[in-house]
Parts: structure tokens; C-alpha cells; sequence
């Protein structure tokens, strides 16, 4: 709870949870999680991940549970990451967005899911290089999926592409659009601000 409280006061909308073997203690938790980040949104982004520990049945049967009571934006990996048929089955199933991914590691791994339209969040965390990462991220472009880059500290390519996004779309801003983004990765924390330049701020620089 503290942990997510601290988020909040940072302004962030949305957490997410690993779980997956006791529904109602991840409702609770989701609950705590939930009511921590409502000082900034009446509607938090809230998420959990089963680590592929799920069978079909199970995932619905654990998800229809956990959405009687709250709503789920996504789910993380149910099934297992290569099971194409069964996460098309589940997202037709349930409201909650179906995210996975997470684990491949090239676009030819991805397909797949693409042509079963099993997934709905495309997570890329484990993918060969900056090239394979951005392969991933222009198929899911093309289909209308949004892409979530996750493992941005355990696989720097993954975060070398991601950052350089970040930078490039900062970059196209309006001077005038005043933004500014938390940036962390390993021990270096700081943040980046986009004005007539770009620059990466420490920060213990921001004089805050």
C-alpha cells in the first residue's frame, strides 16, 4: 500500500499486481492498489499477471471471479505465451484486455497471436534486439494494438527503442505543450523535459 501511495503522489493511474492463485486475496489487493491511486483518477488502471499459470477454463472461470467485483484493464499473460487459439477464446470472453507477449523474442513468435487476434496489449520485453522491437511495434501499429515495453531494465534494447520513441515524440512536440516525463532505468533517475531542447535531468537537479 505504501508503495502505491507513493506512486500516486507522483501522479500515476495505474498499477498492476502478480497473482493468480487466490481470487479473492487478489481482489483485495486490487482493491488497496485501487484506492491508492484514486486520488488522481476516479477510474485507476488496474492489472494483474498469472505468469502463463492459467489453462483456458481456469483464466475464465479466476477472471470472471476477480470482474464480478473490479474492473480489470488487462490481464498478463494467462496462458501459456505460444497458446494462440486459447487467448482468442479468453479475449472474447471477458472484459478485461489480454496482454501477453512478454517472453518472445522475434516477430515471427508474435504472428501468431496477430493472426488468431489473441492479444489485445502487445508486451515485447524479450525480443532480440532494437530491429526485432521495432518489427513488433509496426505489426502491432498496423493492427491497432497498443504496445507495452516491458522489462525496460532487464533488456536494454527494449529500453534503447522505447527511449528513443520517447525522445523522437517529445521531439515532434510544441514548445509550448510543457512536457516533461519520469524516466528511470537502473540506479539513474531523472526525468526528461521537452521546452526549445531535450534534456535528461537528474533528479535531484529539478529543484523540487
Amino acid at each position: 500500500a505504501r508503495f502505491y501511495a507513493s506512486m500516486a503522489e507522483r501522479g500515476f493511474t495505474g498499477g498492476k499486481l502478480k497473482g493468480g492463485h487466490d481470487a479473492e486475496r487478489d481482489i483485495r489487493r486490487l482493491d488497496i492498489v485501487g484506492a491508492a491511486l484514486r486520488i488522481n483518477t476516479d477510474s485507476p488502471a488496474l492489472m494483474l499477471d498469472a505468469n502463463e499459470s492459467w489453462n483456458l477454463k481456469q483464466a475464465v472461470r479466476y477472471i470472471h471471479t476477480v470482474e464480478s467485483r473490479v474492473d480489470l484493464t488487462w490481464i498478463e499473460e494467462p496462458l501459456r505465451r505460444w497458446d494462440a487459439a486459447g487467448h482468442a477464446r479468453l479475449s472474447s470472453s471477458v472484459r478485461a484486455a489480454v496482454a501477453t507477449g512478454e517472453n518472445l523474442t522475434g516477430l515471427e513468435q508474435f504472428r501468431p497471436l496477430f493472426d488468431a487476434q489473441a492479444v489485445d496489449v502487445v508486451q515485447a520485453g524479450a525480443v532480440w534486439g532494437v530491429t526485432h522491437f521495432l518489427r513488433v511495434a509496426l505489426a502491432a501499429h498496423s493492427r491497432d494494438l497498443p504496445i507495452s515495453p516491458v522489462g525496460l531494465t532487464a533488456n536494454y534494447a527494449v529500453a534503447a527503442a522505447a527511449a528513443s520513441a520517447l525522445v523522437l515524440t517529445l521531439a515532434a512536440c510544441s514548445v509550448n505543450d510543457d512536457l516533461a516525463a519520469d524516466y528511470r532505468a537502473g540506479d539513474n533517475k531523472g526525468y526528461i523535459k521537452a521546452d526549445e531542447t531535450i534534456e535528461l535531468i537528474p533528479v535531484a537537479d529539478r529543484g523540487e
